[in-house]
């Protein structure tokens, strides 16, 4: 997920209307999309079956945690 998550930020990066944030804020906007995300994970010897999260979820999480970091500035 972490690598899907990178892939779409940079993606997110491109477009338009994307606002300009600092390396820490992009940190924070990347470690709170993934804790928006669905965990894709199982332990050994057990059938877990997930559909897989869409790109669109994941822009739309990385969306969400850039106004979330936005409107909570740290000092």
């Amino acid at each position: 997920m972490k690598t899907r998550v990178v892939k779409a930020l940079h993606q997110w990066l491109e477009e338009p209307d994307t606002p300009s944030l600092n390396p820490r804020q992009l940190q924070d906007v990347y470690a709170l999309a993934l804790n928006l995300l669905p965990a894709r994970y199982a332990q050994r010897g057990t059938i877990v079956v997930h559909e897989p999260v869409r790109m669109d979820e994941i822009l739309q999480a990385i969306r969400t945690a850039c106004d979330t970091v936005l409107s909570n500035p740290k000092a």
